[in-house]
């Protein structure tokens, strides 16, 4: 074992000369479990082999001292690689099968795991993660382009990783989520993304957007002009109208986290964002007195309480607030259930793409190298100005 780990490093050179690598922090933890279950090389970062195996090794991964440990025992590091060399097959970690290559390093007192792929091989997992692999084509291939365009405008060649692989980022499961009937939306959109003004855009999404799209200004404080608010007439689904009871009791307890003093007996909205979205409530106490909250707070309350989405209307009762909304998620950008539902009346990708992000175009990105600079990092070539009608 001490040869084995000896200098442990896989090198990454020879791995997808010509797609981008996209680099996904899968796991934080203090122990982890990776298993090779191939036939396999360890070589130094020279390239010498120090190692060959013709039957699967598992590592167990721990941390201590600021070191890391394989089964036990110190391997005198505190970065390993580990790399499948044909770039066919796949190993696991924590049981979970995951192509291309792995990285491991130690920050903020555990094991960070990176996993480091082909961003094909990438929206092969995330696209059916974030959309059901049964809806239509068109609306696969929207929501894989702008999956890729969200990674490309995420690389950051100078840190360890691009992506998280939760929400917070876009969903990424591994080879579990991978489903046969979106490999024909990535094929046919094969490095498509969309821009605007030569650079990627910001393809935030959501599930269902109520029936008006939110801009990126009224959400997050940034005003770009291609995340607009507007009337949607394509985004219907389960969660189009929805409605939520709040005792007073459970509002005055939510409140307090907002600073609010007193005992819940009101709920209004003062003001609405162009949207529809709340951008200013009102809890209002027994003895008369109004506690106000606005922006971020405002939706944010609001949310805490349950609600799937801030385009809401509220209604105080004896027993509380009724809330009555329309809508899942933030609303910026590409409504996944409009999506499919402009897909389902013959709209086509590109179509469906210039309805929620308008005045982008659509083209294709070139990376220099497998480490570019963050100025060159991604160019962008035959950029087509994308309409929906």
């Amino acid at each position: 074992m001490r040869f084995l780990v000896f200098l442990c490093a896989l090198l990454f050179s020879t791995a997808f000369a010509q797609d981008v690598q996209i680099r996904v922090l899968i796991a934080q933890q203090n122990k982890l479990q990776l298993l090779l279950p191939f036939s396999h090389y360890v070589m130094g970062f020279d390239g010498t082999v120090l190692y060959q195996s013709s039957t699967p090794v598992q590592w167990n991964l721990e941390l201590k001292g600021g070191r890391i440990l394989i089964n036990g025992e110190d391997s005198g590091r505190d970065t390993l690689h580990f790399q499948e060399t044909t770039g066919t097959q796949s190993l696991l970690l924590n049981s979970i099968r995951y192509r291309g290559a792995m990285s491991i390093y130690i920050q903020n007192g555990n094991l960070m795991a990176v996993n480091t792929l082909n961003i094909e091989d990438y929206l092969r997992s995330v696209v059916p993660a974030e959309m059901p692999a049964s809806w239509p084509l068109e609306a696969l291939k929207a929501q894989t382009i702008i999956a890729r365009t969200y990674a490309i405008e995420r690389l950051n060649p100078k840190g360890l990783y691009d992506l998280c692989s939760t929400q917070q980022c876009q969903v990424y499961k591994g080879q579990s989520s991978e489903n046969p009937l979106v490999d024909s939306a990535i094929s046919q959109t094969y490095k498509q993304i969309i821009a605007y003004n030569q650079r990627p855009a910001k393809t935030f999404f959501s599930s269902d957007n109520g029936g008006f799209t939110a801009s990126s200004a009224e959400v997050w404080g940034s005003n770009l002009p291609y995340l607009v608010a507007q009337p949607d007439p394509f985004s219907v689904g389960p969660k189009s109208s929805w409605s939520l009871d709040v005792p007073w009791a459970e509002l005055t307890r939510v409140a307090r986290n907002y600073g609010f003093k007193g005992t819940a007996s009101g709920f209004r909205v003062d003001r609405y964002s162009p949207s529809g979205r709340v951008s200013q409530v009102s809890i209002l106490t027994e003895a008369g007195s109004a506690f106000s909250l606005s922006g971020a707070e405002a939706g944010g309350i609001v949310r805490a309480l349950g609600a799937y989405s801030t385009r809401v209307n509220i209604e105080s009762t004896d027993a509380g607030a009724i809330i009555s909304g329309s809508g899942f998620g933030h609303g910026v950008g590409l409504s996944q259930y409009g999506a499919k539902n402009m897909a389902e009346r013959g709209y086509s990708s590109d179509q469906i793409l210039g309805f929620y992000y308008p005045g982008v175009s659509r083209g294709s990105y070139r990376v220099a190298g497998q480490q570019p600079e963050p100025e060159t990092k991604k160019t962008l070539t035959a950029m087509l100005p994308l309409s929906w009608n």
